[in-house]
């Protein structure tokens, strides 16, 4: 009978070279490339959710089709097929998530994972223990990674997969040349530079191989040669451990020569306490602490150490928190706690070497500073080996990148690595599987604790000025620290003062200066910015440009003139550096003091004329991307048109559900955008903007922003005499003030539109404002006056063409009419009106026609045809996504419930379009209220 582990392995997912899954050592047939790739991507994330917009992005890039969903499905459907038939029972399985799919595997029965967990063991063994595990996981690779799929997405996983072998083989080499393999080491390593010329480490080791066989001419001659290569194709010199190993190749330096490895019998034991003092001031970060307490819980239990990274902005106190963590759980490691500050993102100082932080080490840890050994390698095995077997903590502060950090971490279990950044040093978690907490600004609530406590006994009485001192502060440790400075140095200053100094937008930056650019805003950002790449340090100037916080892709491609794809490239790359956060797919979020930074880039580092060139394009972008989506929902209704500029990549909007999710996503943006345009005096786009935003506003019935944008808009047509967008206008604003139950208004508004259309002389103009003062008598009930308002209306309608008006004008006759107890003649209107908007294409208005007349069928006693009416109405309004409909058709189907005495669904009904009618905050809420009321009243079941 076979064991349990001989069984697991009978199935095999190999990444190492081929893409491929073997059963019983035979490879199994995978079919077509899509299914290839995904099965690719699922392993290398094996046993975490794969969400289905990442599954599209790496299957199909830039352009996935309509059906990627059901692709997909077929795709997961036959990988289930392929593994059930291979692997029965549930040892590998894919299970469906809410947001993707999980392929949960035994690491064991990976290929990759079982070379990393190789690689981890080796860490901190003997030279001998070392050699073997690396070669063993050497073996893994069998060519080239992800063999026989199209990497696309994944070539970044390529590059990092083939670093590591690389990175590996150097090591494994290192514990050959310890163990004096050196004679045997010069082919191999003559070979492998044949193919990675540029591997400075494998030419340090070619140089000492060589030495130490007795070849000391030719390790100068490798020298030399690699020297000249590096400057004739690259233009640089070699680095300065090559440099240090060739002057004591010249200098015939006998400690060069082949000894058996350092041990650390030679170091006198030393418990060392590095940590630096608590931060003054330190509040809150209570759900952070009890992440990294978490870290701590069985560790003991773990091959490996545990290995942490506290990523976020600049400012945002990672070092902080570190250091206030690690001196609270210090008695959790009594062998001592090491510090080193890698200076990775320091303007005074160049970044920390990894070989002279061991060096510190290894003195701090008992090594005479004579017996430290020069070779970077040896280092690192003398100090895993001083680790070994130790509960140690080690801080490292400001990391640049995974590469700085690697020869610092220890070899076995017990100990613990803290390491903060502001990249997210995604090499350490796929190499060492690293934890990552990204630390994010303070809750409000926690920044004011700051504040208060800095202001003392004044905080009672300016507790308002406090708050909104915290509130500009955007929950920025450092902002809330210069602030809480201020506040105390200067008693005498009330925080109202302050408030006022940082409360205009241009200058608080300023504000939030100190003499010394580390703890000044403006200085940490500008650190962040100066590490950028030319492209994400064009892209984060531009986001300064953006009125409102959210930026996506496409509308930064817009801006830049460069392709979506090279724009999600460089806003990721923003992302890494906290310099902007991805909140969700493809939309990034910009705290609002870097937005402040950006906006101060963009003025200092862009001409004016390209500033004003980038605003522009993203005005394009979004008056284009905003007539496509308010087509998806209703009919325009209006001659405008906004077609997208050349090169611009406009999002899918094409349906009423991404219509909406689209506004919805950029409704921040656009209210902003519409400020923005009229401060700069481009009244023309102002006004245009809220109409292009109508179908949209009715539909969500975001009445607060409907009216607040028409407002806003009334008196940029005003400044360009504009009869036509004065009374477009005023026709969104009577609407909007209707629906907000404001009727004395929105008459006035409609009065005043109609005035303005007769001026114009424009007959749809005329009629439209027509319709709109019938509308609003009718919701006043003054039914007289508004059937006299909507027969002209009607009229004017049919005589321009206008189908549209003419639909909604014969439902308000058919509504007048049956409130005037015309119930036939409102059913003739009614259905006349059902069937233009039927012909037009306006679903919203049809759905609520249907409403009506099943409102009718009940009056004339025709229940069932209600309940087809209203049933209609609900599936319609569904489907275009607008709640105000929902919740009249499902009232309606409440009523038709208790007509037939089904009073637990009419019960039903009426409270889900309650619920509905709350939400919007409309007039319907009492009516329903009290139908529920009624109902719980009269005693019936």
């Amino acid at each position: 009978m076979r064991s349990p582990a001989t069984e697991a392995r009978d199935l095999e997912f190999r990444l190492l070279g081929q893409v491929e899954v073997l059963a019983n050592g035979v490879p199994v047939p995978l079919g077509g490339a899509g299914v290839r790739r995904l099965l690719a991507l699922l392993v290398l994330e094996a046993n975490q959710v794969v969400g289905r917009g990442r599954i599209a992005d790496v299957l199909w890039e830039d352009e996935p089709p309509s059906t990627a969903r059901t692709i997909i499905q077929g795709y997961v459907s036959k990988l289930r097929k392929l593994l059930g038939a291979h692997a029965p029972g549930d040892r590998v399985e894919i299970i469906t998530r809410s947001s993707g799919y999980q392929l949960r595997v035994d690491h064991d029965l990976v290929d990759l994972r079982r070379a990393t967990a190789l690689i981890d063991r080796a860490r901190g063994l003997p030279p001998a223990g070392r050699a073997e595990l690396l070669a063993e996981a050497l073996r893994l690779w069998r060519g080239p990674v992800l063999g026989g799929v199209k990497a696309g997405r994944l070539e970044h996983v390529v590059y990092e997969l083939e670093e590591l072998r690389l990175v590996a083989l150097e090591d494994r080499i290192a514990a050959d040349l310890e163990l004096g393999r050196h004679a045997d080491l010069v082919v191999e390593l003559s070979g492998l530079l044949a193919r990675h010329p540029f591997r400075e480490r494998m030419v340090s080791q070619l140089v000492l191989a060589l030495y130490r066989s007795g070849r000391r001419a030719t390790a100068l001659s490798t020298f030399q040669d690699f020297t000249a290569r590096l400057a004739d194709e690259l233009g640089i010199d070699p680095g300065p451990q090559l440099r240090a190993l060739h002057e004591r190749v010249v200098g015939d330096d006998p400690t060069l020569h082949w000894a058996p490895a350092v041990s650390e019998q030679g170091a006198v034991p030393r418990r060392p306490a590095q940590l630096p003092p608590s931060p003054a001031g330190f509040t809150g970060r209570e759900r952070e602490i009890a992440a990294l307490d978490a870290l701590l819980v069985g560790r003991d239990e773990r091959p490996s150490p545990v290995i942490a990274t506290l990523v976020g902005a600049a400012g945002v106190g990672k070092s902080a928190l570190a250091v206030t963590w690690s001196r609270l759980v210090s008695p959790e490691f009594p062998d001592g706690q090491l510090f080193a500050g890698l200076h990775g993102f320091d303007p005074e100082h160049p970044a920390a070497e990894p070989t002279q932080v061991l060096r510190k080490f290894l003195i701090a840890l008992g090594v005479a500073p004579e017996a430290v050994p020069i070779e970077e390698d040896e280092r690192v095995a003398l100090y895993r080996s001083l680790l070994a077997g130790r509960r140690m903590l080690v801080l490292l502060d400001d990391a640049r990148d995974s590469e700085q950090v690697r020869p610092l971490l220890p070899g076995d279990s017990g100990s613990l690595v803290l390491v903060t950044s502001r990249r997210r040093l995604g090499g350490l978690a796929v190499s060492v599987g690293a934890s990552v907490l990204t630390l994010d600004t303070l809750p409000e609530s926690e920044a004011v604790r700051i504040i208060e406590a800095a202001a003392g006994e004044r905080a009672a009485r300016e507790a308002v000025s406090l708050r909104v001192l915290a509130q500009l502060c955007g929950g920025l440790p450092l902002a809330l620290r210069i602030v809480a400075a201020r506040l105390v140095v200067n008693p005498d200053r009330s925080a109202a003062d302050l408030v006022a100094e940082l409360s205009d937008e241009r200058d608080r930056l300023a504000a939030l200066d100190t003499d010394d650019d580390e703890i000044s805003v403006r200085g940490v950002f500008d650190v962040s910015y100066r590490h950028l790449s030319e492209q994400a340090a064009m892209l984060f100037r531009l986001t300064g440009l953006v009125p409102g916080r959210e930026v996506t892709p496409l509308s930064m491609a817009a801006m830049a003139g460069i392709e979506p794809s090279a724009a999600r490239r460089g806003l990721r790359s923003l992302a890494a550096a906290h310099l902007i956060a991805e909140q969700r797919l493809d939309r990034f979020v910009m705290h609002d003091l870097l937005r402040l930074h950006g906006r101060e880039k963009a003025r200092t580092d862009m001409s004016e004329r390209d500033r004003a060139s980038a605003r522009r394009q993203l005005v394009s972008f979004y008056l284009a991307t905003a007539d496509l989506a308010r087509r998806s929902i209703r009919p325009a209704g209006d001659e405008l048109s906004f077609p997208a500029e050349p090169g611009h990549r406009l999002p899918e909007v094409d349906t009423p559900a991404k219509a909406l999710e689209w506004f919805d996503a950029e409704l921040g943006n656009l209210i902003e955008l519409q400020r923005g345009l009229l401060e700069d005096g481009h009244d023309t786009e102002g006004w245009v903007l809220p109409r292009l935003m109508l179908n949209f506003l009715s539909a969500r019935c975001l009445v607060d922003e409907w009216v607040t944008m028409h407002r806003r808009a009334l008196p940029a047509t005003d400044r360009l005499a504009d009869r036509h967008a004065e009374v477009t206008t005023r026709i969104g604003l009577t609407v909007a003030l209707a629906r907000a139950n404001r009727h004395a208004e929105a008459l006035e508004q409609a009065m005043a539109a109609r005035t303005a259309a007769k001026a114009l002389g424009s007959a749809r103009d005329i009629g439209t404002t027509t319709a709109n003062v019938g509308m609003v008598l009718m919701e006043l009930a003054r039914y007289p006056d508004a059937l006299s308002y909507v027969d002209e209306a009607l009229r004017l309608a049919e005589e321009c063409g206008d189908t549209l008006n003419q639909a909604s004008c014969t439902l308000n006759l058919g509504f007048i009419k049956k409130a005037l107890g015309d119930i036939d003649s409102a059913v003739e209107r009614l259905r006349r009106g059902i069937e233009l908007s039927r012909r037009t294409g306006d679903r919203e208005t049809l759905a609520l026609g249907l409403v009506w007349l099943g409102e009718a069928m009940i009056e004339l006693g025709d229940c069932e045809a209600a309940q087809r009416l209203f049933g209609e109405a609900l599936e319609i309004a569904e489907h275009i996504g607008v709640p105000i409909e929902q919740a009249r058709a499902r009232r309606g189907l409440g009523d038709v419930a208790l007509a037939n005495g089904e009073v637990r669904t009419a019960t039903a009904e009426w409270s889900r379009a309650l619920e509905l009618f709350e939400r919007l905050g409309l007039a319907e809420v009492e009516t329903v209220r009290g139908r529920l009321s009624a109902l719980s009243g009269s005693g019936k079941p």
